[in-house]
Parts: structure tokens; sequence; C-alpha cells
């Protein structure tokens, strides 16, 4: 995903060109993310596993984003 995202930050801003996706990442869409760090699958499916568990059996109807607080932003 954050290959995408650097592939079309590079089309989309000329100053980025020739940069690879991880300096893109690192330059652009690191700094966006409250925490400094991108998500890993695992992140992902830890979140899953906790939702699966019997630790969120309460948890109903919720939209829960794993996204290393970029949406805090």
């Amino acid at each position: 995903m954050w290959e995408r995202l650097a592939n079309y930050l590079t089309r989309a801003n000329p100053t980025l060109a020739g940069a690879s996706p991880k300096d893109v990442f690192n330059g652009v869409v690191k700094d966006m993310m409250p925490f400094d760090k991108p998500q890993t699958p695992e992140d992902i499916g830890n979140t899953a596993v906790f939702l699966a568990s019997n630790e969120a059996k309460d948890i109903t109807a919720q939209a829960i984003n794993v996204c290393s607080g970029i949406r805090m932003n």
C-alpha cells in the first residue's frame, strides 16, 4: 500500500522524482504519522485476533483504524 502511495506522490510531486518508495515514505508519509512507523501485517493480524477473542466480546459495530495515528492528524 505504501509503495503505491509513494509512486503516486512521486508522479504528483516533481521534486520527488527519482526517489525510492522508501525515501518517499520516510520523507513525506512518515511525517504524517504520530507513532512514526508504518503498519505491518502483524499489526492488522493482532487487531483481528483481539477482535476474535473473548476480550472483545462487548465490542460491536465499530470501525477500528490500525493506522499508526495518521487519522489523528
